[in-house]
Order: C-alpha cells, then structure tokens, then sequence
C-alpha cells in the first residue's frame, strides 16, 4: 500500500486560507459599497492579483486602498462559497457570476487575493 501525501503548496494554502467569518465579512462589505470596511479586512501588504482574461486589463495591484477600492467594482449582489477546499467568493451581477475570489489570510487579515473576472473561466458558474 502506498501513502498519499499531501502536496506541500496544498498544505500551505490550507493553512494560510482565510475562515468562512472573515470572507462573510468581505462579502458583506462589498455587498454595502463600504470601502472603509474592506480597508480594515486587508494587510497593510496586501495585493490583489486580478486575471481578466486575454482580452482584460488584469494584472497586480497592491495596498489597501487601491486593493480596497478594485474589490468595490465586483458587485452588489456576493456570496461565500467553496473555491479549492477554502471560502471564497462569487460575485455576481444580474444573474452572471461577474467574479470568483480567493485569498489567502495571516492574522486575521487577508494578504493576497485573487480575482477572477475572466468571462471564459467564469462560465461554468451557474445562475
């Protein structure tokens, strides 16, 4: 019998996931349009890593306020989810997931996010 370990990026990333609370209060957050509230959620050193697709403008942001304020256009209507074995986020606008959000937390705070808007990857997100 052979053992099946655990990939060692796997075993990071589940130990770096943030909890169901904090990505409940990123989603809340947004859903109000209230940077302020995104702002306290994010490491000083926080980036966002955005893939728009072929097409997008996508690319790294980085710092609490830039961060704060590209989170703001995902949209109004956002839920928490499982992506990967970890909370993240769907966003979505009249009935279309507009974005998937995964992120990674240290103390509390979110340290790394990425954002997934590109259409094409977004497809198999139904309704």
């Amino acid at each position: 019998m052979t053992s099946r370990r655990t990939p060692a990026w796997w075993r990071r990333r589940s130990r770096d996931a943030p909890d169901a609370e904090l990505m409940q209060n990123l989603a809340t957050a947004i859903g109000d349009g209230d940077a302020t509230s995104i702002r306290d959620l994010l490491a000083a050193d926080v980036t966002l890593i955005v893939d728009d697709g072929p097409t997008g403008t996508g690319g790294e942001i980085a710092g609490r306020d830039a961060v704060a304020g590209a989170l703001l256009v995902c949209s109004t209507d956002v839920a928490v989810v499982g992506i990967n074995g970890a909370p993240g986020l769907v966003a979505r606008r009249d009935g279309r997931a507009v974005a998937a959000v995964c992120a990674s937390a240290r103390r509390g705070l979110l340290v790394s996010v990425w954002s997934v808007r590109d259409p094409e990857k977004l497809r198999r997100l139904r309704g």
